[in-house]
């Protein structure tokens, strides 16, 4: 995704978070947990694509739409149970977390649902560009490619040289064989 996009999701999911965290906004306000839930993974796994496309990555995790959809909702179930454990450590701790059984299961259901919405995304872009380098240029050709490349002109630079000399050799002015320097006469 373009940077603006992935900076602006990234705050957006920061603000979210803190916000929720800092003036307790996940229970009294409707669907801001949920909202909070479904938010992060979708930025997190559209961000860990990002990451895997520009460290030179390719199309591998995200090749088809359902490899795709699983690979987001399996990041989406390991964060949001990673998250939901936190949430049970703070309520140990006497922060005050809703940490009830519907209630963590739902936020993971969220989660794998965000993380699966993430990569959707994610696939749908990353096939755009891929398409577009595509059409854009050509695979660069392996080493055995150049090197037939660099045999099939040698070996037509050669044959038009032959062509060359046996056009010369009708006028009398091809070398003869052995020597170095044209015989004119």
């Amino acid at each position: 995704m373009p940077r603006k996009y992935i900076v602006s999701l990234i705050l957006f999911c920061i603000m979210l978070n803190v916000s929720g965290l800092l003036w307790k906004l996940f229970e009294p306000v409707l669907f801001y947990d949920e909202i909070a839930h479904f938010i992060t993974p979708f930025t997190l796994v559209l961000i860990l694509a990002e990451i895997i496309y520009r460290s030179g990555g390719d199309d591998e995790f995200f090749n088809t739409p359902l490899r795709a959809i699983i690979t987001g909702s399996v990041i989406g179930l390991l964060g949001a149970t990673g998250w939901e454990s936190v949430e049970v450590l703070m309520s140990r701790m006497g922060i005050s977390v809703s940490n009830t059984l519907p209630d963590t299961i739902f936020d993971i259901f969220l989660g794998v649902l965000g993380g699966a919405a993430g990569a959707w995304a994610a696939d749908r872009y990353l096939d755009r560009i891929f398409r577009a380098l595509a059409y854009e240029r050509p695979p660069a050709p392996g080493p055995l490619e150049r090197f037939a490349k660099r045999r099939s002109l040698f070996a037509n630079n050669s044959a038009s040289q032959q062509s060359s000399m046996s056009a010369l050799s009708v006028w009398g002015l091809a070398p003869s064989r052995g020597s170095t320097s044209l015989k004119l006469f």
